[in-house]
Formats: structure tokens, sequence, C-alpha cells
């Protein structure tokens, strides 16, 4: 099966893009870089930029902070869940690689979404710091998504 990350130039794209964000603030419903965007609008916005046809992995989720404080069926989880052909669960953590798509379980039962830059760190945008580059080593629970390579067709 082919994945959309599957060679360099790719990889290349994303990390630019996702360097390219650093030091924007988060802020809930905004996607302007330099300026404020949430955990979603980020990954959208690093998705398009990168040259996934978001519009094909179905329906998004709104994020809002509320919808941060939840559990595993929470709209973001059942979206990654969607048998739609885009997407593939990876069943081990260390399966993971630059691209993939990642959410996290935090605090108080919370999940949130970033990119993974490779097997060992992600991008995200949190309320704290912003757009980061930080370590997967915190994270208790990680459902990880591939994208699968359907956009070529």
């Amino acid at each position: 099966m082919k994945y959309y990350f599957n060679n360099p130039e790719r990889i290349e794209a994303l990390h630019s893009e996702c360097e390219s964000w650093l030091g924007t603030r988060f802020a809930q419903g905004l996607s302007e870089k330099g300026e404020g965007v949430d955990c979603v609008r980020f990954v959208i916005a690093v998705l398009n930029a990168s040259g996934v046809p978001v519009s094909q992995l179905g329906t998004l989720p709104a994020y809002s902070v509320h919808e941060g404080r939840h559990s595993e069926h929470t709209a973001l989880l059942r979206w990654l869940a969607e048998d739609d052909n885009a997407k593939q669960h990876l069943e081990h953590v260390e399966d993971i690689q630059a691209g993939d798509l990642l959410a996290c379980k935090i605090r108080r039962g919370a999940n949130h979404l970033g990119i993974a830059h490779d097997k060992k760190t992600m991008w995200h945008c949190d309320m704290r710091s912003g757009v980061r580059h930080i370590s997967l080593m915190p994270f208790k629970h990680i459902y990880a998504y591939r994208l699968l390579n359907n956009f070529d067709q």
C-alpha cells in the first residue's frame, strides 16, 4: 500500500511548511501563519500546503477548547477512524513516520492533534506555547493514522 508522504520531496515540503509556522500562537478558530491557529486548523493548513487535498479526507471536526477535553469517542477520533480509504490506522506506535496524523491523549483525558516529524517527534500547536516541535515521549496514548496515496489517481 502506498502512503502519501512516501518520498523525500514530500517529506521535505511537509517539514518546511511546519517550520514556517513556528512561533505562531494558539488562537481558537484562526488559521493565520504568524497570527494564530489551533491544533486542528494547523494540521489542515500544513496538509493543504503540502499538497494533500484535505477535502478528500472527509469533514474534519471543528475544534473548540471544550472539544479538547474529551474521551475516545470525540469528533476528532471518530473522524480519524472513519473508513474513507484515505487514512489507515497504525496498530503500533513504533511504525510512526513523517506525515502521520497523531491524536495524543494528554492531561485529564484530553486528545490533541499533531503531525509526525519522525517516529519520536511531532509538530503541533498548543494553548501554552503555540506551534512547536516536541517529543512524543510525554504522551501515554497515541492514536496514529497514515494518509494513503489515493490522491494522485
